[in-house]
């Protein structure tokens, strides 16, 4: 083959063998995320599955700020490319971001005691008998005065008075020594299964109108109310809970609504975890009145052009727990459920919606809120 041909060859061949190394990716969940949304398609977003942090996956191609990916089972769907990382995820501490672990003791600066060697240092120092004497009275001890400790001691020049302070110093703390303490008992830790499926009432923080949000907008939720399993409150009344906003569609031609898509994120349980979570289905409503359409992978949300639509704060909704977790609770927070028996039937069965519908602007013009 001549050169001026095989060298174009060559280069083909190199190129095609290193782009065919796709490089690992991982599902990236940020600092609050619990999940990553698994696509079917970018055209409706229908939702595939769940990506748990970190997980491992394959990318197949791109299309704008969506990447095509093949999990480890063998699923082959699109997420946001801001979702895949190149390398493994770092998983969130256990202790509640910006707080601090109320089971770790105060860290205080500690006094090292005064040895033979320190006297001997400030003595070559030439620094006077009394300064040492003083140092000694006014700081804790633990001297050699043993028979061998004291002629080491005579043979550095350390002057009499010096070594009488150091002996008198080493029988005082001998005899107020106070006994050994016990250590502390490591408090006492419960570990509450929570299934798949646990189902929680959750309400909207503040109003919030199509106009404000953005694709990854963050949006505030509170548990409505307590909810207990095996007697302990495991997720309480106003515990922190969000969804997250990840589609924005805007309205289209001849009058075609705009479309929101979010989907539920996690929620706080009692011992400051981050549990993932997702909406619950719900039967579509056959009243006129607009009422909410929650599905599982989201809830589709409605507005048109110049005519925003809010979804009221109180709004409630309901969610079910992702997967079966076990919460480990310290004893000393887990307190008894005051409802347990209305509690423990709320685990069992499915929440029942509210009877009241969700209050839409009337500016929303949508049939969804």
């Amino acid at each position: 083959m001549k050169p001026k041909f095989f060298l174009p060859f060559l280069f083909l061949a190199t190129a095609s063998s290193v782009f065919a190394q796709t490089p690992p990716a991982f599902s990236f969940c940020g600092t609050y995320g619990a999940y990553v949304m698994l696509y079917k398609n970018t055209d409706q977003f229908e939702e595939l599955g769940k990506l748990r942090c970190g997980e491992k996956v394959d990318v197949l191609g791109r299309w704008f700020d969506y990447l095509q990916i093949r999990t480890l089972d063998g699923k082959i769907g699109w997420v946001r490319s801001a979702d895949i990382s190149g390398g493994p995820a770092v998983f969130p501490s256990a202790t509640p971001f910006g707080l601090t672990s109320s089971t770790v003791p105060p860290q205080h600066e500690a006094a090292v005691p005064l040895s033979n060697k320190n006297i001997i240092s400030m003595h070559a120092t030439r620094l006077s008998p009394d300064v040492i004497i003083a140092k000694i009275k006014s700081s804790p001890t633990r001297f050699d005065t043993s028979a061998e400790g004291l002629q080491k001691l005579k043979r550095a020049g350390i002057p009499d008075n010096v070594i009488l302070a150091m002996v008198q110093a080493s029988t005082a703390d001998a005899n107020t020594a106070a006994p050994v303490a016990d250590p502390p008992k490591p408090p006492e830790i419960l570990q509450i299964k929570v299934p798949d499926g646990t189902p929680v009432e959750v309400e909207m923080v503040a109003t919030v109108s199509s106009d404000e949000v953005r694709e990854g907008t963050i949006i505030h939720l509170k548990v409505a109310k307590d909810v207990a399993i095996n007697g302990v409150t495991v997720f309480p009344k106003d515990a922190e809970a969000r969804a997250r906003v990840y589609v924005i569609t805007p309205p289209a031609f001849m009058g075609k609504p705009g479309q929101i898509s979010w989907a539920m994120d996690d929620i706080t349980p009692i011992n400051g975890d981050h549990l993932p979570a997702t909406f619950a289905p719900k039967e579509p409503s056959t009243s006129s009145s607009l009422a909410a359409n929650v599905e599982d992978n989201g809830t589709t949300w409605e507005f048109r052009k110049n005519k925003p639509s809010t979804i009221a704060a109180g709004h409630r909704m309901r969610v079910t727990i992702h997967g079966d977790i076990v919460l480990k609770i310290p004893a000393d927070i887990a307190a008894p459920s005051q409802a347990r028996a209305e509690s423990a039937a709320s685990v069992q069965g499915a929440i029942q919606p509210p009877h009241e519908a969700p209050q839409v602007s009337p500016s929303s013009g949508s049939g969804k809120p």
